[in-house]
């Protein structure tokens, strides 16, 4: 037997391909002097190579900080990429958004600057913090933001004369748009206590007044007389103002 040289040619030398399948037809002719003619089929599929998983690196997390003038905000850093729990640092700065910064607290300044500070998690370590000192000027003025960066990446801190806090509304309907009257919802943080609420009013209204920004809910239906929903859950990561559509759509 022998192998169409049309074919071998079409066999590519290929490093790390897997052999799909080969599979040979041999046809005789009865009476007379065999005669081969043989058919070779060789189904050849590269391995796809995977994209490579980023280096380490640091990331702040959440990607949004509040804080009111009575304290210093503090500023969550974590860790990404591969290989992971290895030790990473990176270096750690603030700039003006809104916020005037200076060297030490005075007249039209609103925080103290950081400037290049080292941010190291160790061997196993997955979480820091650092501080950005602010100043209470006394002055009646908006929220005001100031630029953070670290490792390259970047996030926000919103300060304030109080402690901020906003709401958290929506609707739980039918399929057709119709609301659904005392359906349960409640609002899960990982850092305060469940709060529950149930909709009000024709249109299936509801809303979590006073809550504090910057930090991860889930929001989720907990039950409506005569309905069932596919999808019982919203989250909001980070909260960073009002939200006034979470809702909710029971099954048809």
């Amino acid at each position: 037997m022998r192998l169409h040289p049309q074919l071998l040619r079409s066999i590519p030398a290929l490093v790390g391909v897997a052999l799909a399948g080969l599979v040979l037809i041999l046809n005789s002719g009865g009476g007379k002097a065999a005669e081969e003619n043989v058919a070779a089929v060789v189904m050849v599929t590269p391995n796809p190579t995977p994209s490579p998983p980023p280096p380490p690196f640091l990331y702040f997390y959440p990607s949004a900080f509040f804080q009111d003038e009575s304290a210093a905000a503090v500023v969550g850093i974590t860790r990404g990429g591969y290989p992971y729990g290895v030790e990473i640092g990176g270096f750690f700065s603030t700039s003006d958004g809104t916020a005037v910064g200076g060297e030490s607290c005075g007249p039209g300044i609103d925080y103290i600057r950081v400037v290049n500070a080292y941010v190291r998690l160790q061997q196993g370590q997955d979480y820091t913090t650092v501080n950005v000192p602010l100043c209470a000027d006394g002055i009646s003025e908006p929220p005001e933001t100031i630029n953070l960066t670290v490792g390259g990446r970047t996030g926000v801190l919103t300060i304030s004369d109080e402690p901020l806090r906003f709401s958290i509304s929506g609707r739980v309907r039918t399929a057709g748009g119709r609301g659904i009257w005392n359906a349960g919802v409640v609002l899960v943080s990982v850092s305060q206590p469940n709060r529950y609420t149930h909709t009000r009013g024709s249109f299936g209204w509801y809303t979590f007044d006073n809550v504090v920004p910057g930090q991860w809910y889930e929001i989720a239906v907990t039950g409506a007389p005569r309905h069932t929903f596919t999808h019982t859950q919203l989250f909001v990561d980070p909260l960073v103002g009002d939200v006034t559509d979470a809702d909710f759509t029971a099954d048809p």
